[in-house]
């Protein structure tokens, strides 16, 4: 069986959807011949904790290094219960160290870890005789260090981006020279690296053109989902009361006062359904004066909160759900396919979106049951619930799950395996 040294600095025990790319990469690969060793940092200050994921996880060899970025740091001088200090990492000083920070480390403060993870990985790869690198980034830091570990040992390297680096959805460049040093370090990485994936067609894309590069070396390995967390259970409809949720963190990316200004209407105009409706809010709030904003629109009481729960545990609450939120802020760029689109999928629910039509949306239309409005049209939402809410009480409801087998998690890491191969094989 080759092997493969992964280097990704967001792995199990942490939650949220960049973790879960990763895991499910090392929990299929055994399958297809290469066995993973993963290099990760040690405990550190992040907004979800997920134990459960350490399941897909159990079968590979995993290091976890000191680092000295403030996350790390955070966690060693302040080791509190993982709920306090996931709302130290939000807290006014924290954004303000945050700002700080962006100025200061270029791509990212995770370069305070690349001394760390150099020097263990160095060690890996002569022990296990490593055939292959592969580096998935947010943060794009890894990268580099992907690049000396190429340089200093000769094995190939394979990057693998979750989002765009250089205007990416979430890299911070508060100034021209912090743009221009991310452009040149992308540069570097794209022309040294020996294959490029990124997680989106139109990502793939964009990176070929900074410069025009050969396409024979970039792939395109989407996220997906496991069917492993959809097991063949009936599951009891919520039939007591008309079902909206929303699954993932409640963050500026993903804007959710358009909805509750559309459902403020749709209540107006249908006050009996006041007593009729719920919704559930799956995931951790990261948003500052977001139940405010609720009770200013009279829908606070509809709102059940579940905070951040294992993963099966809130795809349970998508197959439990008459209807699914999926916003999208409007400055998103056109390849954004959040992680939980293909779960959506997957749920076969009906799915409201909000926003722009990004790269995450064609993909619903494509495969699922969708509807579009934009943030600031509150009348089309309000249209758009009464509409659902009406099928509900007709008795004419329905799922819809079209073939997304392209989709699951195996056969994803099945075209991983392929890439890792075909890279091993040319030296």
């Amino acid at each position: 069986m080759k092997k493969v040294l992964i280097l990704a600095y967001y792995f199990p025990p942490l939650g949220m959807g960049g973790t879960q790319r990763t895991a499910k990469f090392v929990k299929y690969l055994p399958q297809f011949g290469w066995q993973p060793v993963v290099v990760t940092v040690k405990d550190v200050v992040y907004h979800a904790i997920d134990p459960s994921l350490l399941d897909d996880v159990k079968s590979a060899i995993v290091v976890r290094t000191g680092s000295l970025d403030p996350q790390r740091l955070l966690a060693i001088f302040f080791p509190k219960p993982e709920a306090a200090r996931s709302k130290k990492s939000t807290s006014p000083l924290w954004r303000v160290l945050n700002k700080l920070i962006s100025w200061c480390f270029i791509p990212d403060s995770k370069l305070l870890w690349l001394p760390f993870v150099v020097l263990k990985a160095c060690q890996l790869i002569r022990r296990h005789q490593i055939d292959c690198i592969l580096t998935t980034s947010p943060p794009h830091s890894v990268h580099l260090a992907g690049i000396l570990l190429k340089k200093i040992t000769g094995v190939p390297l394979v990057v693998d981006f979750r989002d765009g680096w250089s205007g990416g959805n979430f890299q911070t460049e508060p100034a021209r020279l912090h743009r221009w040093l991310n452009r040149v370090l992308e540069k570097c990485v794209l022309n040294s690296a020996d294959a490029v994936i990124a997680v989106s067609q139109k990502l793939n894309e964009q990176l070929q053109q900074k410069p025009r590069r050969p396409a024979r070396k970039f792939f395109t390995v989407t996220n997906g989902f496991d069917a492993d967390d959809f097991p063949e259970t009936t599951y009891a409809e919520p039939l007591t009361k008309f079902t909206i949720t929303y699954c993932g963190a409640l963050t500026d990316i993903a804007p959710l006062d358009g909805f509750f200004a559309g459902l403020s209407r749709f209540l107006k105009t249908r006050p009996e359904a006041r007593t009729e409706v719920a919704v559930k809010l799956v995931g951790q709030n990261l948003l500052e004066n977001f139940e405010t904003r609720l009770r200013e629109l009279q829908v606070f009481n509809l709102i059940e909160w579940t905070g951040y729960l294992p993963h099966r545990n809130a795809l349970m609450h998508l197959r439990q759900s008459h209807l699914l939120l999926y916003p999208v802020a409007d400055w998103a760029s056109e390849d954004f396919i959040p992680g939980k689109t293909f779960e959506y999928l997957a749920a076969g629910v009906p799915v409201l979106a909000l926003g722009p039509r990004v790269e995450g949306v064609e993909l619903l239309e494509k495969h699922g049951l969708v509807q579009l409005c934009a943030h600031n049209d509150p009348e089309a939402i309000a249209r758009m619930l009464e509409k659902h809410f009406d099928l509900l009480k007709s008795a004419t409801f329905q799922k819809k799950r079209g073939d997304i087998k392209q989709f699951d998690r195996g056969f994803l890491t099945r075209r991983l395996a392929e890439i890792l191969e075909s890279k091993t094989s040319s030296f």
